[in-house]
């Protein structure tokens, strides 16, 4: 039994799976069951198992319509205590969330998966995930409001863009490295939809007036790094398909692998 055990944990490390951070998404989703609170504060020492392999002091859990791991909040507070903040559909009913006990644990999963990432690089003195390269390179509060559609105008294919340049990050690599293997989310065929779809070559670019007039006015709107780099929307468009293509043929191998593997887990019970 022991070494079946070994065995399976090799297949987990090898297909992405992080059995730290999935460790206290069972403690979480356990205490958020049938609870009409809004939010739940975790003394995570209480837990001294999973605390010492994944040590998160207090863990700050909010109601919310989806999953969220709040990067800007979490790490060491004022005390040297090491905080977590989360937000997932703590209970059914206030927002009209209707999922399933799995499907919390699932998303807990993939959230805390990039609070465990965080904390390897935060305890080692490194950059934490919000100030790296790459995500401070789209991912600001004007960022937010494109995607969400809170601005006046959908600004597509703009918005499509910078979706899948945030969908195909590195960051969302390896929470989607835990998500493959829980639900049905159709993650494999999301990509496959990426790669078949090149916005440069997109029927939505074939009016160049009304291009520029939305990229202009986008420009004016917002202010998101990635796009200040670019003086118009053909140099911004063919970059971006360019990282797009090659971040999601990559990711896709990536979570094939990472299903295939933990099927064979399974088939080991």
């Amino acid at each position: 039994m022991k070494l079946l055990n070994t065995y399976k944990q090799i297949l987990l490390e090898a297909s992405g799976i992080s059995t730290q951070a999935r460790a206290w998404s069972k403690i979480i989703t356990d205490l958020t069951k049938n609870t009409n609170e809004k939010k739940l504060v975790i003394d995570g020492k209480n837990y001294p198992d999973v605390y010492e392999s994944f040590p998160v002091d207090i863990f700050y859990v909010s109601d919310g319509t989806h999953g969220e791991y709040d990067e800007l909040k979490s790490g060491y507070d004022k005390d040297g205590k090491y905080v977590v903040y989360l937000k997932i559909p703590l209970n059914k009913g206030i927002l009209g969330f209707n999922s399933s006990n799995s499907d919390v644990e699932s998303t807990l999963n993939h959230e805390l998966r990039h609070a465990f990432e965080d904390y390897n690089r935060i305890s080692k003195g490194f950059t934490p995930i919000s100030k790296t390269k790459e995500i401070q390179q789209f991912y600001n509060k004007d960022f937010e409001k494109v995607i969400k559609g809170e601005l006046k105008h959908k600004y597509e294919p703009f918005k499509s863009i910078l979706y899948s340049l945030y969908l195909t990050s590195k960051v969302e690599e390896s929470g989607f490295s835990e998500t493959v293997v829980d639900t049905n989310i159709p993650i494999i065929q999301m990509l496959k939809d990426i790669l078949n779809h090149q916005y440069f070559d997109s029927k939505e670019l074939s009016d160049d007036d009304l291009m520029t007039k939305k990229w202009n006015s986008l420009k004016k709107e917002v202010s998101i790094p990635i796009l200040d780099k670019f003086d118009n929307y053909l140099m911004f468009v063919s970059n971006a398909d360019k990282i797009i293509q090659r971040r999601a043929l990559k990711m896709y191998k990536k979570l094939q692998k990472a299903k295939y593997l933990n099927q064979d887990i399974n088939k080991k019970g």
